[in-house]
Order: structure tokens, then sequence, then C-alpha cells
């Protein structure tokens, strides 16, 4: 009896592994995104101090750890609007000298108008942030 009751929870188990995974009952369903990250080049952060620098990654960081749990709880406006409210207060805090990271958050809530769903805009915000991010890794070691 217990070979038998071994053998059928090892079906169960494949069977359970063979089938597409589908989000619990209480997980919202998460929609198809296409990632449209910029690559933006050092030159991006001509005019800028390094503490406009730091600013900028510490303000795109504590947005991301906001939204993303908004975002995975299925409140993608809501997300959306973090992202989006994040974008303007950098773009405000930045000097006029540090014009390049402020022009491309501006850019980002202006791709992020255009889409069509609260999901479709706040990735276009993430991947403005992403953009930022990464060129600022590439730039850290550029210098």
């Amino acid at each position: 009896m217990r070979v038998r009751g071994t053998w059928l929870a090892a079906v169960g188990l494949v069977a359970a592994l063979a089938l597409p995974a589908r989000a619990a009952p209480d997980e919202p369903e998460m929609p198809r995104i296409q990632r449209r990250i910029p690559d933006h080049p050092p030159s991006v952060f001509d005019g800028c101090r390094s503490q406009d620098l730091v600013r900028i990654r510490q303000m795109i960081t504590r947005a991301i750890q906001r939204g993303a749990p908004t975002y995975n709880s299925g409140d993608f406006r809501g997300c959306y609007a973090i992202y989006e409210r994040a974008a303007r207060q950098i773009e405000q805090v930045l000097p006029a000298a540090c014009a390049g990271p402020a022009r491309a958050l501006a850019d980002g809530r202006q791709t992020a108008a255009t889409r069509s769903t609260d999901a479709e805009r706040a990735w276009a915000m993430r991947d403005a942030f992403d953009g930022l991010l990464r060129a600022l890794s590439r730039y850290g070691r550029g210098r």
C-alpha cells in the first residue's frame, strides 16, 4: 500500500509540474508587457554634480520600492501614479545644469501618457527609471 501511495504522489507531482503556472485565486492576473528601456549615453549626465547623481538614484530606487509592490498587488494605476509623481519630483529638484536626466524622465512621462492601459503606463515609467539607472551604473564605471 505504501508503494502505491508514493507512486500516486509522484504522478500527482509530475502532473502538477506539467501544467502551466496560473495565478493563485487571490493574485491579480499580470498583463504581458513589452519593455522598451532607453539606452542613454554617458553625456546624459553632463552638467550634473555627484550629489545630483546620488539623489537621482535614491529617488528612483525609493519610487521602485513603493511602486513595484503596488503593481504586484494589482493596483496598476497606483503604481503609475507613484512613478509619475516621483519623476516629476526628480525633475523639479535637479538644477538646470543637470538637464539630461530631467529630459529623460519627461520623455518617459510623455511616452507613458500615450499608452492605453495603466499597466503599460506604469511600465513605461519603469523603463524610464531603469534606463537612467543603467546609465548611472555605466557612468560610474567609466569615470
